[in-house]
Order: structure tokens, then sequence, then C-alpha cells
């Protein structure tokens, strides 16, 4: 016999897991709490059975009291008192019980609300004998007292019923972990089907922009290699050698007037024959020689010839050494054919005004200008919208992972209810 159950035992095939479809997993699940929570249903019936009973009991005494009239006998001071909170007494009563009048057991089927309900009846019932019922007890005694007593009863049958509740809602069962890991997969499905939607959406978004870049692209590229950039490229290019020409001149008329401005400024004090237009152009060519040489309409070689008679007939104070050299530096600035220099600046500043107006009146620019500022929109749209589809991506991906673990924790809870490996097909 030993020999056999060994055999037994060594040949045994190994049972296959149960394989169920998830649907009908759910419907296995739902039916087991549904029984569940039937048989806890069927345990709270004398229960509730009694809560109803002691309830239409207080009901029946508060009509009682309402019909029951004042004894002619009663004191006069507590017969006023009787007839001014008997009404509310009553209006009292009838409003805690309310809820629960004209009720079936089967009515109730969530036991936590039935006793939250039966405990906010109780506190309204404890207020009203505090309040309106303080001094009825001395007429209607024996009629509170029953009020009472339904009351002490109604509190009771509280106490059972919340530890009936704590028993049946202790650590959650397999059954309830395994439904519940469904409900929030239907809840992770939904917001998936919502973020895949949105996901959708965005992604046409980010094609078309990225469409759109294309195109922006190609237009700027092709704006570059086009004739009117090209004309506008040229007259940027003359334009960049007018500027040149200009400051070439201006540092040569520098140097050149430069060393006179100390002789200027001695004949400035010295000398007295001057009229104050002279003595502007004088003070000009001492401050900013360069403005005052371009700006001077009138020839500059009166005020040097001035200034080399002046030096050389020593009416300006200079050492015999220094007298020599500025009177030499004067002979060779008189030999410089300076109005051919004022001549060439003021054609080239004519040329350089010309192409100026020229280029500012040319599109070429703004819309270069414009097509590069709508790529720039472009790629922050498109960046934009990548950091949100990555931001979605990583949140499905999160979804699924707790897909996966719910599907795994309901597989668990199923087999610890079966007894058995199951395998579910998700659908």
């Amino acid at each position: 016999m030993v020999r056999l159950s060994f055999w037994d035992r060594f040949f045994k095939k190994e049972s296959k897991p149960e394989v169920m479809d998830s649907g009908e997993a759910r419907i296995l699940l739902e039916d087991m709490r549904a029984r569940e929570r039937k048989h806890i249903l069927e345990k709270a019936r004398p229960l509730i059975r009694g809560i109803l009973d002691s309830v239409s009991h207080i009901d029946s005494v508060a009509a009682d009291i309402d019909e029951s009239s004042i004894p002619d006998d009663t004191a006069v001071k507590l017969k006023r008192i009787a007839k001014t909170s008997k009404p509310p007494f009553i209006t009292g009563l009838r409003d805690a019980v309310n809820p629960f009048l004209n009720r079936k057991i089967s009515d109730f089927t969530d036991l936590e609300q039935l006793n939250m309900d039966l405990r906010n009846m109780l506190d309204s019932l404890a207020r009203v004998h505090v309040g309106q019922g303080r001094y009825l007890p001395m007429i209607f005694d024996a009629e509170v007292k029953e009020i009472k007593k339904e009351s002490k009863n109604l509190l009771h049958h509280s106490d059972s019923l919340e530890e009936l509740v704590k028993s049946s809602s202790g650590d959650e069962s397999p059954v309830d972990k395994a439904l519940n890991s469904f409900y929030r997969m239907d809840s992770c499905l939904g917001e998936m089907e919502s973020m895949d939607a949105l996901l959708k959406e965005k992604r046409g978004v980010l094609d078309s922009i990225k469409e759109k870049r294309k195109g922006l692209e190609w237009e700027l590229s092709t704006l570059s290699t086009s004739g009117e950039v090209k004309a506008l490229s040229r007259m940027r290019e003359e334009l960049r050698v007018i500027d040149e020409k200009l400051d070439g001149l201006e540092s040569r008329v520098y140097h050149l007037l430069t060393p006179m401005k100390r002789p200027l400024r001695k004949y400035r004090k010295q000398a007295f024959e001057l009229d104050k237009m002279v003595l502007q152009r004088v003070d000009g060519y001492i401050d900013e020689p360069v403005k005052q040489f371009f700006s001077d309409g009138d020839d500059l070689s009166g005020i040097l010839g001035k200034l080399e008679g002046s030096v050389r007939e020593g009416k300006i104070s200079l050492k015999e050494r220094e007298r020599k050299k500025t009177a030499e530096k004067i002979g060779n600035l008189m030999e410089v054919d300076l109005d051919s220099i004022r001549r060439e600046y003021e054609n080239l500043k004519v040329e350089k005004d010309s192409l100026t107006e020229s280029i500012s009146r040319s599109r070429v620019l703004e819309k270069k200008e414009r097509l590069k500022s709508a790529l720039e929109s472009a790629e922050s749209e498109i960046s934009l919208l990548e950091g949100e589809l990555g931001a979605l991506e990583g949140k499905i991906k999160q979804l699924q992972k707790e897909i996966d673990d719910l599907r795994d924790d309901i597989i668990v809870n199923i087999s610890k209810i079966k007894g058995r490996e199951i395998r579910i097909k998700w659908s």
C-alpha cells in the first residue's frame, strides 16, 4: 500500500490552472459580495424590526399626547407652560422619527448609513426631551416614560447595529479586495482612454505645426536666395563701403585739424578783431573740429590765414621754436585741398542717404523677420507640445503598470477564494 501511494503521487499529474474570462470573474465576485451582504442584512433584520417598532410606538405616543387635552385642574402656570411647549414637543418628536416612518426592513441595505441615521434620530430625540419636553412629564408622565423607554431601546439597537457593522467591515476579504481592484481598474482604464484621445489630438496638432515649420523653413530658404535679397545684400555692402570711406575722411580731417586746437585757443583769447560769427566758427574748430569742418559752409583758409598772420607777427604769445613749428603746420594745412575733402564727404553722404532710403523701402527684410518670428513661434509650440506628450505618455505608462498590478491582485485573491490557481483572460 505504501508503494502504491508513492507511485500514485509520483505519477500524479499536476492540475491545470482554471481559466476564467474577466467578465465571468467579476460576476462571480459580485455574486459573492451580494451573498455576503445578504447574510449580514439577514443578521440585522431583527435589529431593524426592533428599530421600526420603537419608532412606530414613539409616533403613536406622540399622536396620543397631541390628541390629549391638558387637565382642567392643572396649575395655571404649569398649564400655560404646557400649552406653549406641547406643540413644539410633538413636532420635534415627529420630525426626529420621520425618516424611519412607513419604511420596510427591505428598504435598508446600507447598515452604516442606517446606523448614522439612527444616531442622528437619537440626538434629535434627546434635544426634544431636554428642550420642549422638560415640563410635560408633570402632565403626560406615562406617555413621556414610554417615549424614553423606546428611545432607550433604540440606543441599544444602535449599539448592536454598530457592533454588527464593525464585525462585517473588519479586514477586507479577498472578495472585497478583488472587486475593489476591478473598480480601480475601471477608473484607470477610463483615465487611459481619455489620455489616449488627448494624446492622439495633441499628436495631430504637433504634426500640423511641424508641417507648418517645414513650410516656413522652405520659404525662408527661398527668400534668402531671391534676387531681392541679393540686391539688398549688394546695397548693404555698398553702404558698408561708404561708411568706411566716411570714417576715413573724418579720421583724416581729425588728424589735420587737431594740431590747430592749441594755436586757435590762444588766437581766440588774444585776437580782438574777430567778429561774433568768426568767433563761433573758431570755437567749433577748437571743441569739435571734425563736426565743424564738415558743417562749415565757409572756407577754412580765411581763418587759417588770419591765424598764420597772427603767429608770424607775434600777436600770439609763443616761444620762438613753437612759433616756427606752428607757422609751418598752418602752412602745410593750407596746402591741403580741404574743399575737395568736404565735397567728397558730402557726395558720400548723399549716396549713403539714397542707399539707406532704398534699403528702408525694401519689404524683404520685414518679410524675413516675419518668417523668422513665425518659425521661432512654431519651434516654441513644438517644444511645448513634445513636453506635454512626454508627460501624457509617462502617465499612461504609470496607469498601465497600475492596471497590471491590479490584475495580479485580482488573480491572487480569486485564487484564494477558489482554493486553486486561477488565470484570467482579460477582455
